[in-house]
């Protein structure tokens, strides 16, 4: 940290590592922050309903590997319909630029 100059350093460096574009000549994060929390926090919420409810379910009387089974096989059903579907992350531009950045590196 850089007390002389109020931080700016430590702030360059920190934007610098975050995606940015242009607009209106001026440098501004693309990173969707908002989105980012959201997801996070539906997924930390929807963890934690799913940790109790396996906790009642095996509590009824329920075998854990029949348990653990049933998840696995829907987790794998669950994918595959969303990759089947038109809508596939496979198809995504970001998608092609990171297999392409893949096999390029491969090459070197």
């Amino acid at each position: 940290l850089c007390l002389s100059c109020g931080g700016a350093t430590v702030r360059a460096v920190a934007m610098a590592s975050q995606p940015t574009t242009l607009l209106k000549g001026k440098q501004v994060s693309v990173f969707p922050w908002p989105s980012c929390i959201f997801w996070m926090s539906t997924w930390y919420l929807s963890s934690g309903v799913t940790l109790f409810a396996n906790r009642v379910i095996l509590k009824n009387g329920c075998s854990p590997p029949v348990l653990a089974m049933i998840q696995i096989v829907s987790s794998a059903f669950f994918g595959a319909i969303k990759l089947a579907s038109d809508g596939s992350s496979l198809n995504h531009p970001t998608a092609a630029k990171v297999a392409s950045a893949a096999s390029s590196e491969g090459r070197d």
